[in-house]
């Protein structure tokens, strides 16, 4: 079943990030971009980030105005998104709220056939880049005294799927660091969180099922969707949906949480 990218939002949301400045990466494909989408309809200022320059561009070509900052950034550079972070401080005047999402898929193979290089590369975009982004928003949000942060994790963060190690093990990594960045921003009114998306009608996911069933990707989505309690895929915007109400004050006693968003799915694993 396919879900469209811009899902209604009650009137409450709209306030949500009223005059906050959030910073989002991975913003010009799937859950970043109705991410994007989202902060804007909450009345957030928005930095976004991609390293993906066309894509950035004409996704993004909708949201031009003095609410919207882009840049081009490679998340697993350190001087790249220190340099980033700083144009979105000196633009906006602050760094409220950030949405860790950047991050790529891996080669469904198993753990002996996997080449250590596509193990590496998997783990430094998902795992490394995750933590050089956290190291940098939260530097400037424990100065301020304040600041939310969701890292995008997965429900396979905490299980386990044949021929897929590096994904897996690359999100239990974001899981972990957000416990560690959660107790270590407390102090300074910084909370983090992450959400564990299931299965969403994103690219990514059209890539894992074209690698399951090269000649019927079709009929591997909806062998996937069979298993779901809500028996669909989610849209992005849902998913989105989840993360701007753990940015919000709404959420204002949570940290330290992995939030399952997957219509169910790890209930029945």
């Amino acid at each position: 079943m396919r879900i469209p990218l811009v899902n209604p939002v009650g009137q409450e949301a709209h306030q949500q990030l009223l005059d906050r400045n959030v910073l989002i990466t991975g913003a010009a494909s799937g859950l970043g971009l109705a991410m994007v989408q989202q902060a804007f309809a909450a009345g957030a200022r928005v930095t976004a980030l991609d390293i993906n320059a066309r894509a950035l561009d004409e996704a993004l070509a909708p949201f031009a105005g003095d609410r919207l900052i882009r840049r081009v950034v490679d998340v697993t550079d350190e001087a790249d998104v220190s340099v980033a972070v700083q144009e979105s401080m000196e633009a906006f005047g602050s760094l409220d709220a950030c949405l860790n999402n950047a991050g790529i898929g891996a080669p469904l193979v198993g753990i002996t056939e996997l080449a250590v290089h596509d193990f590496a590369r998997i783990m430094q975009v998902n795992a490394q880049g995750s933590f050089i982004i956290l190291k940098h928003v939260m530097s400037h949000m424990r100065q301020a005294g304040h600041g939310a942060v969701v890292n995008t994790g997965s429900i396979l963060g905490s299980r386990g799927v044949p021929n897929y190690a590096a994904y897996c093990a690359s999100k239990a990594a974001i899981h972990a660091l957000t416990k560690v960045a959660a107790l270590e921003g407390a102090h300074y009114g910084v909370r983090v969180n992450a959400i564990a998306p299931g299965l969403i009608d994103t690219p990514m996911n059209d890539a894992f099922h074209a690698a399951v069933s090269p000649s019927d990707p079709a009929r591997a989505q909806a062998a996937l969707e069979g298993k779901i309690p809500l028996s669909r895929y989610a849209g992005p915007t849902e998913v989105a949906n989840a993360a701007l109400f753990l940015l919000s004050d709404a959420a204002a006693y949570i940290t330290g949480e992995i939030l399952d968003v997957d219509g169910g799915l790890s209930t029945s694993f």
